[in-house]
């Protein structure tokens, strides 16, 4: 059975798909894998929920994010994998 049509329970440390976002991760994979190609990696939700996703291309220009949205970016995905190897180590 293919690994996407599995039925079973998460394990217990598996986060939300809203948390992808919020965690830094999905500006890190925009900036260092789809940007740069003149693509995005978009995310729809409804409320605190991920309904889907899209890859989006860029109309002219790459995509990139503004100075400020960008340095939050990597502010939160340096903190989320940071945190990551400190649960690894303690």
């Amino acid at each position: 059975m293919p690994l996407h049509t599995r039925r079973h329970a998460p394990p217990d440390d598996v986060r939300p798909l809203i948390e992808l976002s919020e965690s830094g991760l999905l500006w890190l994979i925009n900036r260092t894998v789809f940007h740069p190609r003149g693509l995005a990696l978009g995310l729809y939700q409804e409320g605190r929920e991920i309904r889907g996703w899209q890859l989006l291309v860029s109309p002219g220009e790459p995509y990139a994010f503004p100075t400020a949205e960008d340095h939050d970016g990597y502010r939160r995905a340096e903190a989320t994998l940071r945190s990551i190897f400190t649960d690894r180590e303690g």
